[in-house]
């Protein structure tokens, strides 16, 4: 079962990196804004966490823990930013990275990842 788990997580990883490449190239080209900055901070943690789940590292547990720290302060500051009453943006990219840190801190503690 735990190889089933690593072998999916190295997947995810990879598709993250290449995915978290495109998201800080986007990030660079929508200028200089706190949005912006946030999305390339989040990019670069995506993509950190992608190599290292790739590389079935322990360490891939650490960047996954940030970027859920970070998905979950930009998502809190963009919905606090919104007026009453409008629609709170979607948290699918924090539900992801949260379900992906818990499989690599879950994996670590077992001695999965090495």
């Amino acid at each position: 079962m735990t190889a089933i788990v690593t072998i999916l997580l190295r997947i995810v990883g990879l598709v993250w990196a290449i995915g978290a490449v495109f998201i800080m190239k986007n990030a660079r080209a929508a200028g200089d804004s706190d949005a912006a900055r946030w999305v390339f901070v989040g990019g670069v943690l995506t993509f950190c966490a992608g190599i290292l789940l790739a590389a079935a590292s322990r360490y891939a547990a650490i960047p996954a823990v940030l970027l859920v720290l970070q998905q979950g302060a930009f998502h809190w500051r963009q919905g606090r930013a919104l007026p009453q009453g409008a629609a709170r943006p979607s948290t699918i990219h924090l539900q992801i990275a949260l379900l992906v840190a818990v499989a690599a801190v879950i994996l670590v503690v077992k001695g999965v990842l090495r």
